[in-house]
């Protein structure tokens, strides 16, 4: 019994500073992305005369490499009447680059999800990427602090 607690007890002691790199890790990231950040997002060939969404992102960093969030933008699409669209976001970053998926909530009608993915500038004050919706729809998109 001595033994396996002994064993028990150097394993954790191992782990610790594993346990704590992640948490560094993970508070880092949540330093330079956490937080509300506004974009806009273009559809493929958009002319000039069709200006793009814009729409506003809350991240948040629960592990080290996860995003997860909440969007909101104007009611470009979904059913008349409702003024506002919202979505969750789930994802990932690695290194300077950052995934997700954002799925609309079911206002307005609106339940599917679309594919994001980008690069943060070097002060981690932008990201632009693409997005996309299955693989018919795309278009470009950008965030800024």
């Amino acid at each position: 019994m001595r033994l396996l607690a002994g064993m028990i007890l150097a394993a954790m002691a191992l782990l610790a500073p594993v346990q704590a790199q992640l948490l560094n890790e993970r508070d880092s990231q949540a330093q330079r992305i956490g937080g509300r950040w506004l974009g806009r997002y273009y559809y493929a060939g958009q002319q000039a005369n069709n200006p793009p969404v814009e729409f506003e992102v809350t991240l948040e960093v629960p592990a080290a490499g996860q995003i997860t969030g909440r969007t909101s933008e104007p009611n470009t699409f979904g059913k008349p009447g409702v003024p506002f669209l919202y979505a969750n976001i789930l994802g990932e970053i690695v290194d300077n680059r950052l995934r997700f998926t954002k799925t609309y909530d079911g206002t307005g009608g609106q339940t599917h999800s679309v594919a994001y993915s980008g690069m943060f500038n070097e002060s981690w004050t932008t990201l632009v990427g693409t997005w996309r919706i299955n693989d018919q729809t795309q278009g470009r998109f950008d965030l800024r602090r």
